[in-house]
């Protein structure tokens, strides 16, 4: 079940000054340590600033200490003061609520329209109001977001969605990583991605699958379909079925299909997925012992296959909905 979450009103400039306290130390910081070096703030804002590091995933607790995720470390430690703001954009472009509350404006709702499905859909403990005020500045500080000219605030022409087929979503989206996971949820629907959301799988095996398909064809595909497997776990321990001991996607759809959980055709479809991960995993084939070549086209093709199949398996395992 998916925690409620506060978005908390804290200024990006806080959030990373908090980050850079923790990047520079040599170990593990006590909230006191923390507090103590930031001490020209309240100690209530020095509450917001370190939920929102562990919210957006900024800072990590380990017993009653913090520190920096690991592979962050380097960056925010040799990242000057006046970089910080456009560094948090990492951060916030893997945040779950963020990235649905741009889908959203995206399709053309407004502000708070886009904030009303947001605290439904993620579960969020704010108003509509407090929602839009503190993601339309967290976006603004680091060039995620940018006002129109009737004071709206939109994604930035690089970052935006904007052609009518599916096909040219896509070309638009590979120029950067938001506008991929834009073009991602629009294909999973906003419910699968805030499933996934709960269960802690983000998207950015699928993201840069898709952004590197061209440059490194299988590693894209192994990248990419890997998700399906993790996925599968997941929705499995949900209905019960107990696939801890097996390996791999096809032995995993076969337990589905047996215990009768999924269609016959969405078992195929399933064992689809796995097919192509044999071939990019493996990239010799058994029989033969021929090379298996992975082009860019199959690479691009199959992982956004898989997600229109978690899609499926989604909205039928959990919504009785067929659906592809």
């Amino acid at each position: 079940m998916l925690e409620s979450l506060v978005l908390q009103d804290v200024s990006v400039d806080k959030i990373m000054k908090m980050a850079k306290l923790a990047a520079n130390a040599d170990k593990l910081l006590t909230k006191e340590e923390i507090f103590l070096g930031l001490s020209s703030d309240s100690s209530y804002m020095l509450e917001r600033s370190l939920k929102t590091c562990l919210d957006l995933k900024i800072m990590v607790k380990i017993d009653q200490g913090y520190k920096i995720r690991p592979d962050m470390i380097s960056e925010i430690r040799n990242c000057h003061v006046s970089g910080l703001a456009i560094l948090f954009r990492t951060f916030l472009q893997d945040f779950p609520p963020f990235l649905l509350y741009v889908n959203l404006l995206s399709q053309g709702l407004t502000e708070l329209e886009s904030a009303g499905f947001l605290k439904t859909l993620m579960r969020l403990d704010n108003s509509e109001k407090q929602i839009v005020a503190i993601l339309n500045k967290w976006g603004n500080t680091s060039g995620a977001l940018e006002k129109d000219k009737t004071g709206s605030y939109k994604i930035p022409a690089s970052g935006k969605i904007l052609p009518r087929q599916y096909l040219d979503k896509l070309v638009e989206s590979l120029n950067n990583e938001i506008g991929v996971k834009n073009f991602l949820i629009d294909i999973l629907d906003r419910r699968t991605f805030a499933y996934l959301s709960e269960q802690g799988l983000d998207l950015n095996n699928i993201t840069n699958a898709l952004l590197e398909h061209e440059q490194n064809p299988r590693n894209s595909m192994i990248g990419g379909l890997s998700f399906f497997e993790f996925f599968l776990r997941k929705i499995a321990k949900d209905l019960p079925v107990d696939v801890t001991t097996l390996n791999g996607i096809g032995t995993i759809v076969a337990k589905l299909d047996k215990e009768g959980k999924i269609p016959q055709a969405l078992a195929n479809v399933g064992h689809g997925v796995g097919g192509a991960r044999v071939i990019s995993d493996h990239g010799i084939e058994k029989k033969s012992s021929e090379v298996w070549t992975h082009t860019p086209i199959a690479s691009l093709s199959s992982v956004l296959f898989m997600v229109i199949t978690i899609k499926s398996y989604y909205l039928y395992l959990k919504h009785n909905e067929y659906s592809f």
